[in-house]
């Protein structure tokens, strides 16, 4: 147990764990006022998985409200993220590329694609060809086609996303205590 003085004895919310969601929920609640807010990890914040978190940000696949809703959230925010905090996420806007090898693949796409279209998500549709114009070292020989999302995006550096969020929540005067045993 740490022996920090300026831990509260007690607090309104306690996380536990200093990863990209622990962070986020920090984040959160400080960004909705709360003050009473203490944030523990046993190491340092993002030492567990976070630090080698892939950092896509998709809609592709998403076969509900929710899932969607929390990847366009998430999009929004890290794009306002940096601003907010004057430190880089690596945030870029890549989009994405998903390839249908068979009709079944193909309807599967577009009834997704469809779906997205009612929540404002862009998708369209493009031929074989425009995929080998895209990425040259793309075997489209068997693709039928394929739907390309241009707003999805890639965190480069998913623990500096972590990083934002605890320096956000530390600048409005919220506590984290770290390294920290929790037992």
């Amino acid at each position: 147990m740490t022996t920090d003085p300026q831990l509260p004895d007690r607090a309104q919310v306690v996380i536990v764990g200093g990863g990209v969601t622990g962070c986020s929920i920090a984040y959160h609640l400080a960004q909705l006022g709360w003050t009473d807010v203490v944030l523990l990890e046993q190491h340092r914040l993002t030492a567990g998985t976070t630090w080698h978190a892939a950092g896509l940000i998709t809609s592709a696949g998403m076969t509900d409200e929710t899932a969607l809703f929390f990847s366009r959230y998430s999009r929004d925010l890290y794009t306002r993220l940096e601003a907010e905090t004057g430190h880089s996420t690596g945030f870029r806007p890549v989009g994405h590329l998903s390839l249908a090898t068979s009709p079944e693949r193909l309807e599967a796409l577009r009834r997704e694609a469809a779906w997205m279209h009612g929540f404002g998500v862009e998708d369209v549709e493009i031929s074989p060809r425009e995929v080998a114009a895209m990425w040259p070292l793309a075997r489209t020989v068997s693709t039928v086609a394929r739907q390309i999302s241009s707003t999805d995006c890639v965190i480069f550096k998913p623990y500096s996303a972590a990083e934002l969020k605890r320096r956000s929540m530390c600048s409005r005067r919220r506590k984290i205590a770290e390294p920290f045993a929790v037992s």
